[in-house]
């Protein structure tokens, strides 16, 4: 029982420490920089059988506060009228252009062919990545991703992009899901580790993305290997709340794994340092709570009350300026957490088995 008790306790040491270290980052402000000169911008979004969606977020898109911008729509061989509403809505929008994706790349697995097309489509110095369903919260959107730039060797904005959610606890976790994950990624990148961003909301010279090695073998992960294609010193973040973009969560728990079995196996081929620290936060988690609830169900509940209490106090002051900052559902926290420890646990278990799959 003494190896379970001190087990839990280091590893609630070892949160704290990733608390203190990395998402503490995020409540620190950003030193002002040189004030960057306005440069022109493209929006890309490939879209493959997504026409709703573009429906409802064209106009979001095409209605930014920004001098110079055009929005760029790749057609991955879509079957529900995409091409034709593209056309019809360029009279409309004189800055929108729609490409179809090339026949060669039909049954490619992924979108990184289409994004790759896009990407030699666009002839601006930088392109803005966000999906098909994702709204931007305000018409700032653009600038507020490009004032986020503060030195003349910035090459990558990470970008945050919330998930909307309903009272409904599986909602509420969904979006505490993403939320977690952003702590980690914007936290490592503040500390200039950046290993990944979310393609809902990323800015990126547009040279720099045409010469990254996106690992055209994997489905997924584009994102993270655009990110990786930049030294980390040239990476900056932004979770502004003008400059967020958001999409509805999962409508199923069946979808979320779908999406997250994809998403996780990209991180396979991480650089090591980072595999470790991500494996390590995670290893911390699990036994910090399975400790927690072994102590508890052998009758050491003091002990479970001590060590959860202090670590709780411990990270309050990064925790609380957190749930504010990133809209992370409030009170959700508590019970949320412990549940990422089932949730990536069962992910971990499924990547082992995890086979090709198409991106729509």
């Amino acid at each position: 029982m003494a190896m379970i008790l001190w087990a839990t306790i280091g590893s609630g040491l070892i949160l704290v420490g990733y608390y203190y270290y990395y998402f503490k980052a995020l409540n620190q402000p950003i030193a002002p920089g040189e004030k960057m000169e306005t440069e022109p911008v493209a929006l890309l979004i490939c879209v493959k059988n997504g026409i709703e969606e573009v429906r409802q977020n064209l106009s979001s898109w095409c209605e930014q506060e920004y001098p110079d911008y055009e929005v760029v729509i790749i057609d991955d061989h879509s079957t529900d009228g995409l091409c034709t509403y593209l056309q019809e809505m360029q009279d409309s929008y004189p800055h929108l252009s729609s490409y179809n994706a090339p026949v060669g790349i039909k049954d490619l697995p992924g979108k990184k062919a289409a994004l790759q097309y896009g990407l030699q489509q666009i002839k601006k110095p930088w392109v803005l990545m966000t999906d098909a369903d994702c709204r931007p919260a305000t018409r700032f959107w653009i600038r507020e991703m490009m004032d986020a730039r503060t030195r003349p060797t910035s090459q990558c904005i990470l970008g945050y992009s919330p998930l909307e959610r309903t009272s409904a606890l599986q909602s509420r976790w969904m979006a505490f899901e993403t939320s977690w994950v952003a702590l980690q990624y914007l936290g490592f990148a503040r500390q200039r580790e950046a290993y990944m961003g979310v393609g809902r909301n990323l800015l990126i010279l547009r040279d720099v993305a045409l010469a990254a090695d996106l690992h055209p073998e994997m489905a997924s992960g584009d994102d993270d290997f655009l990110v990786q294609a930049v030294d980390p010193k040239n990476i900056e973040v932004c979770f502004h709340q003008q400059a967020w973009t958001r999409t509805l969560a999962p409508e199923s728990w069946a979808s979320w794994w779908k999406r997250k079995t994809r998403h996780s196996q990209t991180a396979l081929i991480y650089p090591g340092k980072i595999r470790l620290k991500l494996a390590l936060i995670s290893a911390s988690l699990g036994i910090y709570y399975l400790g927690l609830i072994t102590l508890l169900l052998t009758w050491h509940g003091w002990w479970t009350v001590m060590i959860w209490i202090l670590c709780t106090l411990t990270v309050l002051p990064v925790r609380y300026p957190l749930i504010r900052k990133l809209e992370i559902p409030r009170y959700t926290w508590w019970w949320a957490e412990p549940l990422l420890v089932l949730a990536y646990g069962l992910v971990g278990l499924r990547m082992l088995f995890q086979s090709r799959k198409t991106w729509n």
